[in-house]
């Protein structure tokens, strides 16, 4: 959700591009979408926010008088869509029932006692009535952590365990990294400097490859060095394609194929992954060339800044 100062910002600017200032938003015709459970905006009101008078006095400053402007905007919106339909959780079974009516409350802090009963008989553990990770069924399940230094150490062990387990081994693909003379914003790294380095030498190359992704600002997965094999289940990060359900957070069933070259320093550079998707997905995908299901997925170019081992930001 965006703030109340915010909101107004938008009309502002709306405002200007149209050069029209006696209507909202310039005359333009709005939708927004937004998610009430999620966390408040870091500074200024949530639109909704009850706290936020629509009276403006005269002793009231620049921002609380945008806040207000932000919630009248707000009220001028006549219609409402309200989406409940839980997309990624729609199997039919009283347990399948039991989580998406435990997700729901959780999102809003209100989970009944009947909730976290649910919740507890999901978790894994070595007693007998627990279950066990190493099960057939959920052996290579998501997990969700805490924090991105967790996915990282999780996303290689797994990644290890899998070809143990598939007797294959491991290919490793690295990215080509180059410097940006694009500035760094120095606030998402406080007590750090930025690095002057003019190249990047082999030795910290390597070091960059060998390093997780939750060392960038970023947290770009595949910028380190990035570990597959035949039949290895991921997730997708970004949303490339949506009419492709190539789009954050859908689960692939496994790595098909992929195409490869190599890079300017010598290192094996990943050009196009295929991948199939889960039978769960919205609609079945059919590429003229590629089997049903399968999409590729290719390279792209990101800037990003990475904490260095000494603190310093490249």
């Amino acid at each position: 959700m965006v703030s109340g100062n915010d909101f107004q910002l938008l009309a502002t600017q709306a405002a200007k591009v149209r050069n029209i200032h006696d209507d909202s938003f310039g005359a333009l015709s709005m939708i927004v979408a937004g998610d009430f459970a999620q966390l408040p905006p870091m500074s200024g009101p949530l639109l909704s926010s009850g706290k936020v008078t629509l009276q403006v006095s005269d002793a009231t400053d620049q921002r609380s008088q945008n806040a207000v402007l932000g919630r009248i905007l707000w009220h001028q919106f006549n219609t409402v869509v309200i989406l409940r339909q839980n997309m990624r959780q729609q199997e039919k079974s009283e347990s399948h029932d039991k989580l998406r009516t435990a997700l729901e409350n959780m999102r809003y802090d209100a989970c009944t006692e009947r909730d976290i009963e649910f919740l507890e008989s999901r978790v894994a553990g070595f007693r007998p009535e627990n279950h066990n990770l190493n099960e057939k069924e959920i052996r290579n399940i998501s997990i969700i952590t805490a924090r991105n230094s967790q996915k990282d150490a999780l996303n290689r062990m797994g990644a290890e365990r899998f070809a143990a387990d598939t007797n294959q081994t491991l290919v490793d693909f690295d990215s080509i990294d180059r410097l940006s003379a694009r500035s760094v914003d120095k606030s998402k790294w406080k007590g750090s400097e930025q690095s002057d380095l003019k190249g990047i030498p082999p030795s910290l190359q390597r070091k960059l490859w060998n390093a997780s992704p939750s060392t960038t600002n970023e947290f770009i997965p595949g910028h380190s060095t990035s570990l597959i094999c035949l039949g290895m289940p991921i997730m997708l990060r970004t949303n490339d394609a949506t009419e492709l359900c190539i789009t954050k957070g859908q689960q692939a069933i496994s790595v098909c194929e992929w195409d490869s070259s190599v890079g300017p320093s010598g290192q094996q550079v990943l050009d196009t992954l295929f991948v199939r998707l889960l039978l769960k997905a919205p609609r079945k995908i059919q590429i003229e060339g590629l089997p049903e299901n399968v999409v590729p997925l290719v390279w792209t170019t990101t800037h990003i800044t990475n904490l260095l081992e000494d603190d310093s930001l490249l």
